[in-house]
C-alpha cells in the first residue's frame, strides 16, 4: 500500500476524509505528523487548551507568589486555593442609616411606598396617614441612607452649588461663604468653593470646572465684565447669581451692598474730623464696587464744597497687603509724615497701610483717624478712632440664595440689581451708627 508523501512545509492540522455518515460533532482534527516541533502551536489550539484547563480547574492562580504549603482561609491546600476570597460581607452597624430596602423589610411595606413617604410624595400617591406615621417614626429613629448618585440621575440634579469669590482670606467673602453654606445645609445642598485671586483666566477655569461637575447653581463675585458670561447664559441649565459686583449689562441677577451711599457717609464723617483733608487708598478701580465707593467719596467732597481731589486718591495696583504697604510707604515718604486722616477700600489695604506706618513711626500715632470698608473684631481694640462700613453679609447671602432657589425651581433669571444696605460703625462708640 503506497502512501502519498506530505509536504513538510505545511504544518496545519491533517483532516481525515469525512464520510457522509460521520457526525459533525465527532469530526476532530488530528495533528499532522510532519509538524515542526519548534513551531509554536496555532492560535486555535492554544485557545482550546486554555479553555480545557479553565474547565478542569476553576480555581485561578493568584498574580503574586504564595509560599508553598500555605493554606487558604478555608483550609484548602490545592494549587490556587489561596486566591479564593472567602471573606464574608460586612453587616452594617445597628446605628447606621437604613436603606429603603431595609426600612421596607422591617415595616412590611413595599419599597415604592417607603420611597414615596421619604421623598415627600405620600399625598400624591394617596398613602394612608398611619403608614406615613410608621415610616416617619422609623426614619426619625434610625435615619435613612440616600443613594445620591441614583437620586441625581433620576432628578437630573447634583444637589450642589458652586461659589467663586476673589479671595477667601478677605473677611467679607469669608463671612459670606459661611452664610451661604449655612443656607445650603438647610436645603441639603453641598457648597463647593473656589477662589479666583482676581485672575480672569483662573475664574473662567473655576466656573468651567464647576459647571462640568453639574452643579445646580453658581454664586459668583466676578472680576470679569458682563460679556464674559453671555455663553453661560445661552448654555442655560444652571442657576446663576452675581454678588458684590454688578458689572453693567450683567445677564444674571446681582445682589450688592450699598457701596456708594456707605462711602458717602464714611467720607463725610472723616471730612468733618479731618478738617477737609482725607486720603483714600484704593485698589481694583475697575471693579463696580470700588467704582461706587469712589463715586461716594467724590460726592461727599462735592457736598463739602471741595471739587479738586488731586493728591487725595492713591491707587494700588492690586488688592494686596504688600502692594498697600508700598503705596502707604510712598505717601509717607512724599509728605515726610503719616497722614492724619485716611480711608482704605478694604481690610487688606488697611493691613498693608498699618504695616507701613508701624515701619516708619514704630507705632500707630494717637491722632490718626482711619476709615475702612468691611469689619473685623480687632478694630474694636485699636486705641485710635476707626470708622468702618460693614456690609450686611447675612442679608446679601439670604437674598442671593433666594434668587438661586427661585431659578432652580424654574423661575427665569432676570438681570435685576438687588441692593442690600449696610451700616457705618464708629468703634469708639458702642453700637453701629445706622
Amino acid at each position: 500500500m503506497s502512501t502519498k508523501p506530505i509536504s513538510p512545509t505545511w504544518c496545519g492540522p491533517s483532516w481525515p476524509r469525512r464520510s457522509p455518515r460521520t457526525s459533525r460533532s465527532r469530526w476532530r482534527a488530528t495533528p499532522s505528523p510532519c509538524c515542526d516541533p519548534d513551531r509554536p502551536p496555532s492560535p486555535r489550539a492554544s485557545v482550546t487548551r486554555r479553555r480545557r484547563r479553565a474547565a478542569a480547574s476553576p480555581l485561578r492562580t493568584p498574580p503574586f507568589p504564595i509560599p508553598r504549603g500555605s493554606a487558604s482561609p478555608s483550609g484548602d491546600r490545592r494549587p490556587g486555593a489561596e486566591a479564593r476570597d472567602v471573606t464574608e460581607p460586612e453587616t452594617p452597624a445597628a446605628d447606621d442609616p437604613k436603606t429603603i430596602d431595609q426600612i421596607a423589610a422591617v415595616l412590611g411595606l413595599s419599597r415604592t411606598t417607603v420611597r414615596a413617604v421619604v421623598g415627600g410624595q405620600a399625598e400624591r400617591y394617596r398613602i394612608k396617614a398611619e403608614t406615613c406615621a410608621r415610616v416617619e417614626a422609623y426614619v426619625a429613629e434610625h435615619g435613612v441612607a440616600v443613594n445620591h448618585t441614583a437620586r441625581s440621575l433620576k432628578l437630573k440634579r447634583s444637589e450642589a452649588v458652586g461659589l467663586v469669590v476673589p479671595d477667601l482670606a478677605n473677611a467679607f467673602f469669608a463671612r459670606l461663604t459661611a452664610e451661604l453654606e449655612e443656607r445650603c445645609s438647610g436645603q441639603r445642598l453641598v457648597l463647593l468653593t473656589a477662589s479666583s485671586q482676581e485672575d480672569p483666566d483662573r475664574e473662567a477655569r473655576a466656573i468651567e470646572g464647576l459647571t462640568a461637575r453639574g452643579v445646580d447653581g453658581l454664586v459668583i463675585a466676578s472680576c470679569r465684565p458682563a460679556d464674559a458670561f453671555r455663553p453661560l447664559r445661552r448654555r442655560g441649565g444652571c442657576a446663576v447669581v452675581m454678588v458684590d459686583r454688578a458689572f453693567p449689562g450683567t445677564p444674571f441677577p446681582a445682589v450688592v451692598g450699598d457701596n456708594e451711599q456707605a462711602a458717602r457717609r464714611l467720607t463725610a464723617e472723616l471730612l468733618r474730623v479731618g478738617d477737609g483733608r482725607v486720603d483714600f487708598l484704593h485698589a481694583s478701580a475697575g471693579l463696580p464696587s470700588i467704582q461706587a465707593r469712589l463715586e461716594g467719596f467724590a460726592a461727599a467732597h462735592a457736598s463739602a464744597g471741595i471739587g479738586n481731589l488731586a493728591g487725595r486718591l492713591h491707587r494700588i495696583e492690586v488688592d494686596d497687603v504688600a502692594a498697600a504697604a508700598r503705596a502707604m510707604a510712598g505717601l509717607i515718604t512724599a509728605r515726610g509724615r503719616v497722614p492724619e486722616v485716611f480711608m482704605c477700600s478694604s481690610l487688606l489695604v488697611l493691613e498693608g497701610a498699618l504695616q507701613a506706618i508701624v515701619a516708619f513711626a514704630g507705632r500707630l500715632p494717637k491722632g490718626v483717624v482711619i476709615g475702612t470698608f468691611d469689619h473685623h473684631p480687632l478694630l474694636d481694640v485699636v486705641p485710635n478712632r476707626i470708622l468702618s462700613v460693614r456690609q450686611d453679609e447675612r442679608g446679601i447671602a439670604e437674598r442671593a440664595f433666594r434668587c438661586l432657589i427661585e431659578q432652580m425651581e424654574g423661575a427665569p433669571a432676570l438681570p435685576e440689581r438687588h441692593v442690600v444696605p449696610g451700616w457705618l460703625t464708629d468703634h469708639r462708640v458702642e453700637g453701629p451708627a445706622r
